[in-house]
C-alpha cells in the first residue's frame, strides 16, 4: 500500500455565505496552506481535521491502493487527485499525491561518527557542498576549518555546556554501496531558550549532489533512533516555510505542525514536534 501526500493548497473564504448564513463562531478553520500530512496504509494522519479526513478518505484509500488515473484523465498526473473538504464557507482544497519509494534501505545506509577512518570520505563531501552551495544546514559542521582535522575532530561535538552552547551529537550518513558520506545530522541533547523558538533538537542536511534522492527521510528517520537513545522522547525539528522538502522530510518522520515563528536572520520558520514515545 503506497504513502499518499496530503497537501492543503488552497483555501476559499466565502465572505457573503457567512455573513448571511453562518452563526458566529470561537473557532474557524485554521489550517496552514502548503504544510503537508502523509497518510500511512490509508488512515488518517494526525493533526488533520476530522471532517475533511472524512471528504477525501475515499480519493486517499483508492491511490494508496494503487487505483490511479481516477476519472478516466481527469489529473494531468495520474497519481494525484484535487478534492476539497465540505466546508461550504470555507472549502479547501487539497492536493493528494502518491508518495514513491526511493531505492535505499536501513540496510545500506547508516549514520557514523567521524574519524580518520572517512577522512577522505568526508573531504569529497565537504568540497563538494562548499563549491556549489557554501555554509548550510548543518551549520556545526562548518563551524571549524575541516582541513585541519585534528583540530576538527576535537572540536567537532559540544561535549559540556559552555557560553550558550548545548551537548550535541554529530553524526554522518554514509552509504555503504557506493562508499560515500552523504549528508550530516546534528543532535542536540536538550534545548535552551533559543533552540526551543527556533533551532530544535535536529540540524540536517544532504550534500548538494545527492538530494531529492530520498536520502534525508532516512537520515531523520536513523537520527530519531539516535535521539531514543539519549533518552529524548519528544524532538522539535524546523525548517523554512519555504523549504517545502524539508517539510515533507520532518512529516514523513511524523512531524506535527504546530506553529510559525519569524527569525529575524533566516525567516519564517515553521516549527514541528515529533513523538518518540
Amino acid at each position: 500500500m503506497k504513502d499518499i501526500l496530503i497537501t492543503p493548497i488552497k483555501q476559499t473564504i466565502n465572505e457573503d455565505l457567512i455573513k448571511e448564513y453562518e452563526n458566529d463562531i470561537e473557532h474557524a478553520c485554521d489550517i496552514k496552506l502548503n504544510v503537508s500530512f502523509i497518510s500511512h496504509n490509508a488512515s488518517k494522519p494526525n493533526g488533520l481535521c476530522d471532517e475533511a479526513w472524512n471528504s477525501i478518505y475515499p480519493f486517499v484509500n483508492k491511490l494508496a491502493n494503487g487505483e490511479y488515473n481516477l476519472y478516466d484523465g481527469w489529473m494531468k498526473d495520474p497519481k494525484t487527485a484535487m478534492i476539497s473538504c465540505n466546508d461550504g464557507f470555507r472549502p479547501v482544497s487539497f492536493l493528494l499525491k502518491v508518495l514513491e519509494k526511493k531505492d535505499i534501505h536501513n540496510d545500506n545506509v547508516k549514520l557514523v561518527k567521524l574519524s580518520y577512518e572517512y577522512k577522505d570520505l568526508f573531504f569529497d563531501m565537504m568540497e563538494e557542498w562548499l563549491r556549489i552551495d557554501g555554509v548550510t544546514s548543518p551549520k556545526a559542521i562548518f563551524k571549524n576549518d575541516y582541513r585541519d582535522f585534528d583540530n576538527y575532530l576535537n572540536n567537532l561535538e559540544v561535549t559540556f555546556p559552555h557560553d550558550g552552547l548545548i551537548p550535541d551529537s554529530m553524526f554522518f550518513l554514509l552509504d555503504t554501496n557506493i562508499n560515500k558520506f552523504i549528508g550530516a545530522c546534528n543532535i542536540r541533547h536538550y534545548l535552551n531558550e533559543g533552540l526551543l523558538l527556533y533551532g530544535g533538537h535536529i540540524g540536517d542536511g544532504i550534500r548538494p549532489l545527492c538530494r531529492n534522492k530520498g536520502y534525508a527521510q532516512v537520515m531523520v528517520k536513523l537520527a530519531l533512533e539516535e535521539c531514543k537513545k539519549l533518552n529524548i522522547d519528544k524532538i522539535l525539528m524546523t525548517c523554512l516555510d519555504t523549504n517545502i522538502g524539508s517539510a515533507k522530510t520532518i512529516i514523513y518522520n511524523g512531524g506535527i505542525y504546530e506553529n510559525s515563528v519569524l527569525e529575524e536572520d533566516e525567516g519564517i520558520l515553521d516549527r514541528y514536534w515529533i513523538d518518540l514515545k
